[in-house]
């Protein structure tokens, strides 16, 4: 494909207010843009942050209302219409109802259009038929697309389920910065517990993410409690936003789950700690002894592959065959599908550092071999810019 060498990216959120996958998804347009493509963003905003703005070299389009809200598509066709120089690829995170109107304008333009999935359960192929009707029309429609990317194998047999293309579908897994995320001497690991504030020689457990429902928070701290009374020393933090202001449309939910977080935290007396949303997470990777994500849903868990990278053992739920992607059961992690079993894995691998450490060292070399950052933006870039058909 020839043309200006630019992407396009269309997100519900992005600066200031960032999704967990819009974060991931500019860690690759940074990478992309050390290649020389050129980035830009088109997202929904309420009035409160200009139209325009460049930010780390992006340009950022925000258009008001939403997908779902009178007008909020014809503004976004205009705003492509507008922009349409500068992209030769269109990339749209799920499906939105109007992706009809995305598949017309980008023929009409010559652009490729390339739809992302990226959450089993909600944007997934089964998602997609519940929420289009049509049948094998729709399918059918779906398929003039350059290409579906999906994040895990799971995702992928969603789409074939329902009939679609299987040469159109294409596998990229989430990548992971490796010069960044990495194992640190004890020596580094005992200076970063002095500066984050984490007991020097307590048996550490980690969790990464928003305090959600769908993240499991719940079950984590039921089965803390186990895990306490086994190692009354040992300590649990979780990092990761657990106050909802009104930027998010279900705060009320939002907050009143991690209050009930915190009740359970204060009812048992927990060793836990709500380390809220950190800009930098490495170093709380790097100061933990052992890596827990108990979802109940997810499309990956980029978080997994970041806590591989810097030497953690894992302990995670099976996310409808998603662990499947990292987790190596006994090797790099263990799998659980219960309170119990997470109480049980967590208590072994805290009370057994050299155990940890040598699923800690598998689940390096396999981050290394499997989810380098640099591999999988390569991948993206031959999949926005490369000749013939997409990736298999």
């Amino acid at each position: 494909m020839k043309g200006c060498g630019g992407v396009c990216f269309v997100f519900d959120d992005f600066h200031p207010v960032f999704s967990g996958h819009s974060i991931y998804m500019q860690q690759i347009m940074r990478h992309l843009q050390a290649r020389g493509r050129r980035m830009s963003v088109i997202c929904w905003h309420d009035g409160r942050y200009p139209e325009r703005e460049e930010y780390q070299g992006i340009t950022i389009r925000r258009i008001k209302g939403s997908y779902y809200q009178p007008g909020g598509v014809r503004s976004l066709l205009r705003a492509l219409w507008q922009e349409r120089a500068g992209f030769d690829c269109l990339h749209i995170n799920g499906f939105p109802d109007p992706y009809g109107l995305m598949i017309s304008l980008c023929r009409l333009l010559g652009k490729r259009l390339v739809l992302q999935s990226t959450l089993y359960g909600s944007d997934d192929g089964h998602a997609y038929q519940r929420h289009h009707r049509g049948g094998a029309i729709r399918v059918r429609q779906l398929a003039l697309v350059h290409a579906i990317t999906c994040i895990s194998r799971p995702l992928i047999r969603t789409f074939e389920d329902i009939g679609f293309p299987g040469h159109k579908l294409v596998y990229i897994p989430q990548g992971v910065a490796l010069d960044r995320f990495v194992p640190v001497t004890a020596e580094r690991k005992a200076q970063l517990r002095r500066r984050l504030d984490i007991p020097p020689e307590a048996p550490v457990a980690l969790f990464v993410g928003t305090i959600l429902r769908r993240k499991g928070v719940d079950w984590l701290l039921k089965a803390w409690i186990e895990v306490q009374q086994a190692l009354p020393g040992a300590h649990l933090v979780l990092v990761g936003m657990h106050e909802f202001d009104r930027t998010h449309g279900s705060r009320e939910e939002l907050n009143a789950f991690s209050a009930e977080m915190r009740g359970i935290v204060q009812e048992h007396d927990l060793r836990v700690r709500f380390a809220g949303l950190q800009e930098d997470i490495a170093p709380w990777y790097q100061a933990a002894d052992l890596f827990i994500l108990p979802s109940r849903k997810e499309g990956f868990g980029n978080v997994i592959i970041e806590a591989m990278a810097c030497g953690l053992p894992l302990v995670v739920t099976p996310m409808d065959g998603v662990a499947l992607e990292t987790v190596e059961e006994g090797r790099n992690g263990f799998i659980v599908d219960d309170v119990a079993g997470l109480a049980d894995r967590m208590t072994a691998l805290l009370a057994d550092p050299s155990a940890a450490a040598a699923m800690g060292a598998a689940g390096l070399e396999m981050a290394r071999r499997k989810f380098d950052m640099e591999v999988i933006a390569e991948q993206y870039d031959r999949l926005y810019f490369g000749d013939g058909a997409p990736l298999s």
